[in-house]
């Protein structure tokens, strides 16, 4: 399990990597309100496309471990055919109600691109994250040789056009490499069998993409696009954590789909796992607080410091998060995928209120209070939901940094305290017991 963390760590390493070098070209060459409306057609595909991943990102690290191949290629193969169906349902309607050729052909290439997702779920069921850094390195280094060779004449079409060629060749490669076939046999079983699962699964992916990008649609009509600009490359340094975060989420998960039966087994390394997972997303805000004007200038330019205070508020969002996200995928994991679902609901909910109303009222940064709001709500329901009481043992310094980060916020030299605390914590960590699951 630990060589397999490495590699997906790698992986998402790698693709963050190329997303920065995406952010610096596009704010050196562009203006910002350029910037602004490529974040936003971007945004849009991305928006649109994840709802037709349908559920299977959740729905491949519970069932892949359990099926044999030619099962897997089914649901493999059903996944491919939702999502590709979408592109044909936006796109081509799309253009007859705006015809503007440029849009469309970025939509069209950033949509392509965006089936990596379904890949990496699909190959970290199958434990094969080795393949999957290999794919990932090949879909950026595509990606950023096109960007770095047309950085003089980026336009919406060049753009849409390296989208497209990086997306086709990661999706070809994974085709022959993985040795997919077309098999649609027992879909109806199947369907039988994960139908209670797929049914939330779906419902919880459609919000998958109000957190990720549904931002980048309401913030230029709420702030303008020189904002959208600006929030997007917080939100850009804030979604690479999060994401290195995730990673050992996605590793655990089949694991614990496995031991259905035998919770007992796992449940000590997830004891162990909160307990780091709090550590480290406060160890983030610090770095956000003491580097975060050196990590925004890193990836952009100076005229892109207003970001720095939502980074901080988003920072926070972060560290609530951390508190209860092993909880959230332990429920998703043994199948309770409804509290995983209503979990979600209560996120967007807050979030689209927080998130229109601060934006009104106050303007940038309030937009990024959204987050945390949001994150509180949502883990305040998970934890009513855990039934394990190993799991549910609470937890006073969790409360205490989130207190001390938000204070940070106001006056940096609580800072101060909040190393002190996080160094103090790092020495409660039993680290033989979290590196028990080797499997």
């Amino acid at each position: 399990m630990l060589k397999r963390t490495g590699f997906l760590y790698t992986a998402r390493l790698v693709d963050m990597f190329a997303s920065f070098v995406q952010v610096k070209l596009f704010t050196i060459f562009l203006s910002k309100f350029v910037v602004g409306q490529i974040f936003f057609v971007i945004g849009l595909a991305s928006f649109i496309s994840s709802f037709f991943f349908a559920g299977f990102p959740y729905l491949f690290p519970r069932f892949i471990p359990k099926y044999g191949e030619e099962e897997n290629h089914t649901l493999l193969n059903l996944s491919f055919l939702i999502y590709f169906t979408g592109l044909a349902l936006t796109a081509a309607p799309g253009y007859l109600i705006y015809q503007q050729l440029h849009f469309w052909i970025l939509y069209a290439g950033v949509y392509v691109y965006g089936v990596h997702p379904l890949i990496s779920a699909y190959l970290i069921g199958r434990k094969k994250v080795a393949f999957l850094f290999l794919l990932t390195l090949l879909r950026s280094a595509i990606f950023i040789s096109l960007l770095f060779f047309f950085k003089h004449s980026l336009t919406l079409e060049t753009l849409g056009g390296i989208f497209l060629v990086a997306g086709l060749s990661t999706f070809f490669t994974f085709w022959f490499g993985e040795g997919v076939k077309i098999v649609y046999s027992e879909v109806a079983v199947i369907f039988r069998e994960i139908r209670d699962y797929w049914k939330y699964s779906f419902l919880n992916q459609l919000f998958h993409p109000v957190f990720m990008y549904l931002y980048r649609i309401l913030t230029p009509y709420i702030a303008g696009y020189e904002i959208l600009a600006s929030f997007t490359v917080a939100r850009r340094i804030d979604n690479f954590s999060r994401r290195m975060f995730q990673v050992p989420l996605d590793i655990i998960s089949p694991e614990i789909s496995e031991r259905d039966m035998r919770r007992e087994e796992i449940l000590p390394s997830l004891v162990e796992m909160k307990k780091v997972y709090v550590v480290l997303s406060a160890s983030v805000f610090l770095i956000f607080l003491v580097a975060g004007k050196p990590l925004i200038l890193l990836i952009s330019t100076k005229s892109y410091l207003d970001a720095y205070p939502a980074l901080l508020i988003l920072g926070t969002g972060i560290i609530i998060s951390a508190t209860y996200s092993i909880d959230a995928v332990y429920l998703r994991s043994i199948g309770d995928m409804k509290s995983f679902f209503v979990h979600n609901l209560i996120w967007m909910v807050v979030f689209l209120v927080s998130f229109v109303v601060l934006g009104l009222k106050a303007g940038f940064p309030a937009l990024a209070s959204a987050y945390p709001l949001g994150h509180l709500f949502a883990g305040i329901y998970i934890k009513s939901r855990v039934t394990d009481r190993v799991l549910l043992k609470p937890d006073r310094s969790s409360a205490v940094i989130t207190v001390l980060s938000i204070l940070s916020i106001i006056h940096r030299i609580i800072g101060i305290l909040l190393a002190l605390l996080v160094f103090l914590l790092i020495t409660k960590v039993n680290f033989r017991r979290l590196l028990s699951q080797k499997s």
